[in-house]
């Protein structure tokens, strides 16, 4: 397996995600009870945070502005500002054994360590990953990893946009979304898991 280039990636299908309806913003308490609910039933979880970027030299970012935690069922995205939400979300964080899975964790964990003081724990950066399994040359990020390992293509369009605004716009809730998301699935195909692998338990429906 190699490294594509972005005329290759150009041609792949879009990674779509998971469907609209199945993405949540954690706007309050109630809703984060849910949603914790739901994570604490995998083992595994796809993660991601968003920043309002920078542009001036020697500014420092207030960023995270946005957590996003997937399933293979649903993604919440929780926005900073709703820190009895951010809160409850803490533990699941901060825990070893709950595998949080995504690109370039080292930036987040800086983030989220400076503006809540959280430890993030059992990170597992896809980026280094692939990286050293491939025996790449050079670094690897989100967009090429989906691609190899998915043969898809993640859409990166919106990623400089203005994350601290509000409410967000469809295109930042569906990119956010597939951020997380595509990371958790990533992940399975690259170890080969299955479903059942990532639970914490098999929940009855």
């Amino acid at each position: 397996m190699r490294r594509l280039s972005k005329q290759e990636i150009s041609t792949l299908p879009l990674f779509e995600g998971l469907p609209t309806d199945a993405t949540y913003i954690v706007s309050d308490i109630h809703k984060a009870k849910l949603a914790i609910e739901h994570i604490s039933e995998y083992a595994v979880l796809g993660f991601d945070t968003e920043s309002k970027p920078c542009f001036s030299k020697g500014e420092i970012s207030t960023g995270p502005h946005l957590i996003q935690v997937s399933t293979l069922e649903k993604v919440f995205l929780f926005p900073a500002e709703v820190t009895e939400a951010v809160n409850l979300l803490l533990p699941i964080l901060e825990n070893v054994q709950i595998k949080k899975v995504g690109f370039g964790l080292k930036a987040d964990s800086v983030l989220l360590s400076r503006k809540f003081g959280i430890d993030l724990a059992g990170i597992i950066d896809l980026a280094n990953s692939i990286q050293r399994r491939l025996k790449l040359e050079n670094s690897i990020g989100a967009r090429n990893s989906v691609a190899m390992i998915l043969r898809k293509k993640l859409s990166k369009i919106v990623q400089m946009s203005n994350w601290s605004a509000r409410p967000l716009n469809p295109k930042q809730i569906q990119y956010a979304s597939n951020d997380a998301y595509s990371a958790l699935v990533t992940y399975m195909r690259f170890m080969d898991l299955r479903c059942d692998d990532i639970r914490t338990r098999i929940v009855k429906r």
